[in-house]
């Protein structure tokens, strides 16, 4: 049994202390708002909460699971109030930055990084489901300094959950959220805006409905997103105006055949990515 934290109760946050509740751990978390402590405490959700950092120096494993622009602030508050040798995660969205980051630290820390593919364009504690993590792959991302049992640690956790590990690097990460994840809902948004004329809206139906679902993403998440992962991001609208380019040059049947059976064939009847 060890004593979990989890700084930041939004969704994520909140979502993961849902699916850690019958696991067998000790469950704790940190906020700056006190009426989500209460609610956190008052739900079961934890042993106990607070709003202080120096609440995680007796805990074995920190999940940081604030905005991403507060990740390095986080580690920075806390590196030195952690126990030595504590496992320390975030649960950001984009990595490079973090992990080069702590990589170059004095302090070597026993980091490793997290993405969950998993979420809703909802925000905060009450947007929590139970569930949220079912069948979800996350991205494991080991620091410089990460120990080997805190990797097999969270491998088993991941899988305790019902989610799905797959270990990768920063670089390779970024740039493939940039093009499944963050491209995405940058086309989301730009589509919404580029379909402004008043009939446009009066006819539009399921398929647009569906199309632009993620340009009603967390504003803060978006925001970051393009801050944080801008070339990738690029890079990624770029390939795909290549691809645009190519197919409306030869729109050939066996091409679009080919989309139609990879694509149906990716996800399960329940939406589950069979990849």
């Amino acid at each position: 049994m060890k004593k979990i934290a989890v700084i930041g109760l939004g969704l994520i946050g909140t979502s993961l202390l849902k699916a850690l509740k019958n696991t067998g751990h000790e469950l704790y978390g940190i906020s700056q708002n006190p009426e989500t402590i209460k609610k956190a405490i008052d739900q079961n959700l934890v042993i106990d909460a607070s709003i202080e950092f120096d609440f995680i120096k007796n805990m074995d494993v920190i999940f940081i699971a604030t905005p991403i622009e507060s990740v390095i602030d986080t580690i920075e508050k806390i590196k030195n109030i952690a126990k030595k040798d504590a496992l320390i995660t975030d649960l950001a969205s984009v990595k490079g930055f973090i992990l080069d980051y702590v990589n170059n630290l004095d302090t070597k820390l026993n980091f490793i990084g997290l993405h969950p593919m998993a979420g809703t364009e909802n925000k905060g504690f009450d947007s929590a489901e139970d569930g949220l993590f079912e069948d979800a792959k996350w991205a494991i991302i080991p620091s410089d300094f990460a120990k080997e049992d805190s990797i097999e640690f969270l491998t088993t956790l991941i899988n305790n959950i019902g989610s799905k590990p797959i270990f990768t690097d920063a670089k390779s990460h970024d740039k493939a959220v940039a093009l499944i994840s963050h491209m995405p809902m940058v086309l989301a948004q730009a589509l919404f805006k580029t379909a402004n004329n008043d009939l446009s809206k009066q006819l539009a139906a399921s398929g647009f409905r569906d199309m632009t679902r993620l340009a009603m993403s967390n504003s803060q998440m978006a925001k970051d997103m393009v801050k944080f992962n801008n070339e990738n991001i690029k890079e990624s609208i770029q390939e795909l105006k290549n691809c645009l380019d190519q197919i409306l040059s030869d729109y050939k049947n066996e091409d679009l055949n080919k989309i139609i059976f990879e694509r149906k064939n990716m996800y399960s009847e329940d939406g589950k990515n069979n990849s």
